[in-house]
């Protein structure tokens, strides 16, 4: 009877992720016909703003993020920077076996599971998730994800990182907790990520002191590239400032040139007349 109630519970189990992949397998990014949209925006910092929180990473890690996201939009010389170590990575697997007593293990069994573990790993497309994973953790050092996968489909859905935080270490891998308040003012976001975050919201609203709730470790992905510091610092944060340097070379160099176009049309240059110059060759 247990194995029975295992097996119904494991497919149940299986039923809910799938119903859960359906949802967000057509993530809608814009409802068109909502009049409540809600527009992305980064907000713009000055160079005397980085220097301030670069004094105090740890108080302004938020800020620095939030920099260093403007900055991979706006400023094609840090977006390219970042592209370019992201993408270097090629995400190639070999799987090798190991572990194994070669007297004693049934061909066909390895060999079916061999199988079973290459079109795991074929379903989960590493190399298209796994440079998203890169490429956020280059731009904000930590990246904060959550599985949804069925037989046929896999992806990693990014999570933002103002309502995570790292929380503990299991089997030397990051845990998190998330911020429920988060659906507060996202309530169509609930739905869409379905089982775990309905079930862990109805615990928050039923007592707010439970607001920050860790996730299931078998479902999140988080990872940290400053793994020597606990809050997050941007990896390439010392380039920010340089980064308006050349904004600011730009202007300087744009100034310079208009100033030199209105010399050459106010001043006129000097000419001498034919019959001066025969004066002062005979002299």
């Amino acid at each position: 009877m247990e194995d029975k109630n295992k097996i119904e519970e494991t497919k149940q189990y299986d039923f809910y992720n799938m119903l859960n992949y359906a949802k967000l397998s057509k993530l809608i990014l814009r409802d068109l016909e909502s009049n409540n949209r809600k527009q992305t925006f980064f907000s713009k910092y000055t160079k005397d703003d980085v220097i301030k929180y670069l004094k105090n990473p740890e108080q302004n890690a938020k800020q620095l993020r939030e920099i260093s996201a403007y900055l991979y939009n706006t400023s094609s010389h840090y977006k390219r920077l970042i592209l370019y170590f992201a993408r270097m990575l090629l995400f190639y697997y070999i799987v090798v076996p190991y572990r194994i007593d070669i007297e004693k293990v049934n061909k066909n069994k390895f060999k079916n599971q061999y199988k079973k573990i290459l079109d795991v790993l074929d379903n989960m497309n590493l190399q298209h998730e796994f440079i998203k994973i890169v490429t956020t953790i280059l731009k904000e050092d930590v990246f904060f994800g959550y599985e949804y996968s069925t037989k046929d489909s896999y992806f990693i859905q990014k999570l933002n990182p103002d309502y995570c935080q790292i929380s503990s270490i299991e089997d030397g891998c990051f845990n998190f907790a998330f911020d429920f308040s988060y659906f507060k003012t996202n309530p169509e976001k609930l739905v869409q990520y379905g089982g775990e975050f309905e079930e862990k919201y109805k615990i928050y609203e039923n007592d707010t002191k439970l607001r920050w709730q860790e996730l299931d470790s078998k479902r999140t992905i988080c990872i940290k590239m400053s793994d020597d510091v606990e809050f997050p610092v941007p990896f390439f944060v010392g380039v920010l400032e340089s980064l308006y340097d050349i904004e600011d070379f730009k202007a300087l160099k744009k100034a310079k040139t208009e100033i030199g176009n209105y010399k050459m049309l106010s001043l006129q240059i000097p000419l001498i007349k034919t019959a001066e110059i025969f004066s002062l060759i005979w002299i």
